[in-house]
């Protein structure tokens, strides 16, 4: 189920997770001024979602797509894959204090293997940046697979995002109450169909 399609790497703030369309809130926006995806540190980011109880996450089915190439040959692209991590990091108070009742936090980052390689590809763009400015492209996309262990509720099904960056800003409100059911039927798809009921607990381990 596709989340996010952003188109710069400016927003690689939001490279880490659920996002999809809304509006960033103004004080996010300007405390994200200062943020720069070619130095900030890959191992820092956390990003932090409020989401129904009733869907999960499958381990390696939350990946981030970064696709790269020269303005001149758009068709000769070049992809990053990396995989986000479900960790058991306890969620602020703030995060807790602002789901509702029916909602869990998922806590995710970069897996520990992918770092390394994320820090590579920042020298690699930063590298290209200043040998041949404003020469290439990129895009980022999202690759989520959810399942659900029971049937979704009716009506709206609300997400919200907040993503840690640095320590010194915390968690930051991304998006708020973004309808799952409106993203998925601005994709042409249902969310009921597209969300499949999660498999036993022992498989859904094992995978």
């Amino acid at each position: 189920m596709p989340l996010l399609r952003l188109k710069s790497l400016p927003a690689l703030a939001a490279c880490l997770m659920l996002a999809g369309c809304g509006a960033i809130p103004w004080s996010t926006q300007l405390k994200l001024r200062s943020f720069d995806p070619l130095t900030f540190d890959p191992a820092v980011p956390r990003a932090a979602v409020l989401i129904t109880d009733r869907l999960r996450v499958l381990p390696g089915q939350a990946r981030l797509r970064i696709a790269h190439w020269r303005r001149d040959s758009p068709h000769a692209r070049s992809e990053e894959v990396f995989t986000l991590q479900e960790i058991r990091e306890p969620a602020p108070e703030t995060l807790e204090a602002a789901r509702n009742d029916n909602e869990r936090v998922l806590v995710f980052r970069l897996r520990p293997e992918d770092i390394a390689r994320a820090r590579r590809l920042q020298s690699e763009f930063a590298e290209r940046k200043l040998r041949e400015p404003d020469t290439y492209q990129a895009e980022l996309l999202s690759d989520i697979s959810a399942c659900a262990t029971a049937p979704l509720p009716v009506g709206s099904v609300p997400a919200t995002l907040y993503l840690k960056l640095d320590a010194a800003h915390g968690y930051l409100p991304f998006l708020q109450g973004v309808d799952l059911r409106d993203l998925a039927r601005s994709a042409g798809k249902r969310l009921d169909e597209e969300v499949r009921p999660c498999p036993p607990e022992g498989k859904r381990q094992a995978g």
